[in-house]
């Protein structure tokens, strides 16, 4: 059977019985174009071959005679997935793929793919459950717990989750939603009056599901409160001091505050008081989510996970390639937007009551379906094929719905996914930073082998993974660990922001705020560092005095394009 799948950027013009003319956008390919009108990335010469037969005709088309560039701008001809099927002689299926069952032997070809991805990214550990509706089907632990020690991974060992807690708090809110105690159009301004955003006109148009979508229009600003040892009522205060980029429901922002705003205003819906948010809000998940889906090992605090004799130290990584033990970092005033640690079981719970639409492994219903299915309703596009919800990122695989989010803190990553239409979920929960090409391999790896297809993403992530390790051995090679204490004592004392620059007995110099600690590398320039290490790894920071004033200033530009800018208050 054919579908026919329309872009509704605005970019796609009429449809004709055979085709229509589409405006080539940046960040398109002839394959990503395949995919969003076909399923199926193998149909791109279709796209070439009708767009040449109209250029010959028609002087609006540019003929493409390169497959590997398109330009921006430039107008071309898809044709219908029949006439697609026509031109190719039917040598390509077009459409959603057919989903294969999930066997025993699928599930033994997945275990080894996990192993040798595990050990290609230099992962220490990590745990992996597969759910099928409401049975586990696959559960294994892979590495250690800590790199040098014997202890092994298994599916009961306790992680952070990271930002995976955002789904938890979008549940959450939906069965205050079922429960008349929030609204998902309800202003935020009726729940706590003293709600503000920098544009008073703005502030009265946020919507709770605003809240969660990341659609705010405020922009990412993490600098604001990492490490910055803020409560949850200074988390919700900030939001008044930064910038708004565009309008509500507009375009995707990814914002923590405002997720965690988001979980302290059901804190506030459902009794709590201000000034013990933090508390009301920890207190609300335990009670609505953690107990009735029975997720034992969840918590919302690093001394609760680390009491538990089963959990993972984390893991750090710098430019030398290194992958180092680290600490557990935390920062309790974004809570709701990622401060959840558990075992992956007890994630796979959380994921089998997803795909249930609301109802626990046990058969208890914790949250309706119609308000559950409202939190996975795409809000704002991310890219073509990926939307966002409401703590939830929705991808369109090939035609087929995926649900899922990822959540990284310093030292761990973690990874859940639901596909509805296969009643398959996944969990994958690792101990190291930056370990985005495993999770994602895991992934796109079970994806591929339920419907069939190429290992074309497995691919590309190994293939970015070398690539990435050649960049920062390059970028490692130019620097110098060691300092001159004479030469960087201007640098040392405390900065505003909470930060402080501090040198070390072995003459390495650290960036420290809060519980995160960057090692600066010294580049050719005496006031020029690169970092080494966490979630700052080969950021370019400066020293700089003040023409003006004389005081010294330490600056950077984060990956994200978020910049620091902080003056030393003192030696």
């Amino acid at each position: 059977m054919l579908f026919l799948f329309v872009i509704t950027t605005g970019l796609a013009a009429a449809q004709e019985p055979d085709g229509q003319a589409y405006t080539v956008q940046a960040t398109d390919t002839l394959s990503s174009l395949a995919v969003d009108f076909y399923q199926n990335y193998a149909a791109w010469p279709v796209i070439q071959m009708a767009t040449n037969a109209k250029a010959a005709q028609d002087s609006r088309f540019s003929p493409i005679e390169n497959s590997d560039q398109l330009s921006a701008g430039q107008l071309i001809w898809i044709p219908t997935p029949a006439e697609a099927e026509r031109l190719l002689g039917g040598g390509i299926e077009l459409g959603p793929p057919e989903l294969k069952p999930l066997t025993p032997e699928m599930l033994a070809e997945f275990e080894t793919f996990v192993e040798s991805a595990r050990e290609r990214f230099r992962i220490p550990g990590a745990a992996v459950v597969v759910v099928q509706g409401n049975q586990i089907a696959f559960a294994k632990g892979f590495g250690v717990r800590e790199l040098g020690q014997p202890d092994p991974v298994t599916p009961e060992t306790v992680f952070p989750v990271g930002s995976t807690t955002k789904a938890m708090t979008s549940m959450l809110m939906a069965t205050l939603v079922d429960d008349g105690k929030l609204a998902w159009d309800q202003p935020v301004v009726e729940i706590w009056p003293d709600f503000k955003l920098s544009d008073p006109e703005i502030t009265p148009q946020i919507r709770v599901r605003h809240l969660l979508n990341m659609s705010s229009g405020v922009p990412r600003v993490d600098l604001v409160w990492s490490g910055a040892g803020l409560t949850a009522e200074q988390i919700m205060v900030s939001l008044a001091e930064l910038e708004i980029k565009t309008p509500p429901g507009v375009a995707y922002r990814y914002n923590n505050q405002m997720v965690a705003t988001g979980g302290y205003i059901a804190a506030l819906a459902a009794g709590g008081q201000y000034g013990n948010l933090l508390q009301s809000y920890s207190d609300l998940l335990q009670a609505r989510i953690f107990n009735p889906i029975g997720m034992s090992s969840a918590s919302t605090s690093i001394e609760a996970a680390q009491a538990q004799p089963n959990h993972i130290t984390p893991h750090d990584f710098t430019l030398a390639g290194e992958v180092i033990p680290t600490h557990y970092h935390a920062d309790p005033d974004i809570t709701p937007a990622g401060a959840v640690n558990a075992n992956a079981l007890d994630m796979a719970r959380f994921v089998m009551t997803e795909l249930s639409e609301g109802v626990t492994p046990d058969g208890n219903r914790v949250v309706s379906a119609a308000n559950l299915a409202e939190t996975w309703q795409p809000a704002v596009k991310v890219t073509k094929t990926l939307s966002y919800g409401m703590g939830w990122f929705i991808e369109d695989f090939r035609g087929v719905q995926v649900i899922w989010h990822d959540g990284d803190v310093l030292g761990a990553k973690a990874m859940i996914v639901f596909v509805p239409e296969a009643n398959i979920g996944l969990v994958v929960l690792t101990n190291r930073t930056i370990s985005t090409g495993f999770s994602y391999s895991v992934r796109y790896h079970l994806l591929n082998l339920l419907y069939g297809q190429e290992f074309e993403q497995e691919e590309h992530f190994n293939t970015q993974w070398d690539e990435f390790l050649v960049a920062i051995a390059s970028i490692r090679a130019k620097l110098n660990p060691l300092v001159d204490p004479a030469e960087v004592a201007p640098y040392i004392g405390e900065y505003e922001g909470s930060w402080r620059v501090e040198l070390r007995d072995d003459n390495t110099l650290w960036a420290v705020r809060g519980p995160y600690g960057w090692q600066l590398l010294q580049a050719d320039s005496p006031d020029e560092f690169v970092v080494n290490n966490g979630f700052g790894l080969a950021t370019p920071l400066k020293f700089v005095k003040d023409e003006t004033s004389g005081e010294m200033l330490m600056t950077f530009t984060l990956t994200s394009g978020e910049e620091g800018n902080y003056r030393r208050l003192s030696p």
